[in-house]
């Protein structure tokens, strides 16, 4: 059992940190452990000074109001992946769920620094949620995939950033407001989703995926012929 954070009550909590941080864990953790768990489920259980907030910084996939948050996701992801292990890396997990149908997951998972680590409270990561991390220009990651099925594949694109799939910044849309209306928490969900993107596009027996991700993001393709 484990968790991206020893303390509750961090903003980091709530940013797409845990979600690359899982991703992480569970490449560098494949093969050599069972099982494993993550803590926990919901804010809703946690006591703490600020959990009256709406969002507080509590270690839950989900917020206390049900709302998904980015760990939510990167499970939610891991489920879309197929039953075959095609390849894995650092930074990448290929699958496949038939020959038709294959699954490219990338993620770019950000080491927290060490004055974060000592001042946690400084860095506000409410407001600034980068602070806690060492300034990392964007990745571009090229992969080649092989031997497929040539032919025409629908392909969705899962983005998980700063900008889609992030609970804190749907909320600084509404200003950090304290008391939310159900409209406000319906917007929060639907804005702190991932974003999706699907078009056809023809492929042979090799292809090049090029993705460009942030600190913490996360992509996932589905390929379907």
């Amino acid at each position: 059992e484990y968790t991206s954070y020893i303390i509750t009550g961090n903003y980091i909590n709530d940013s797409t940190y845990p979600a690359a941080f899982i991703l992480k864990q569970v490449t560098h953790n494949y093969g050599t452990v069972d099982a494993i768990g993550y803590w926990l489920a919901s804010d809703l259980s946690l006591e703490y000074s600020r959990a009256s907030l709406p969002f507080f910084g509590g270690n839950g996939m989900l917020s206390k109001n049900g709302i998904k948050k980015a760990p939510y996701y990167a499970h939610e992801f891991r489920g879309l992946l197929g039953e075959n292990l095609c390849a894995m890396g650092e930074n990448h997990i290929v699958t496949a769920a038939g020959p038709d149908q294959f699954q490219v997951l990338l993620f770019l998972s950000s080491d927290i620094t060490s004055d974060y680590r000592q001042d946690p409270v400084s860095a506000n990561l409410l407001y600034y949620p980068y602070h806690g991390f060492s300034p990392e220009a964007p990745v571009k990651f090229e992969l080649s995939l092989e031997n497929l099925l040539p032919g025409r594949y629908s392909i969705r694109e899962f983005t998980l950033d700063l900008e889609h799939g992030n609970i804190l910044t749907a909320w600084g849309q509404l200003n950090h407001t304290i008391e939310l209306h159900e409209s406000d928490h319906q917007y929060i969900a639907g804005q702190s989703a991932p974003a999706v993107r699907q078009h056809i596009e023809t492929l042979e027996e090799r292809h090049t995926l090029s993705a460009l991700l942030t600190a913490n993001a996360i992509k996932l393709f589905i390929f379907e012929r």
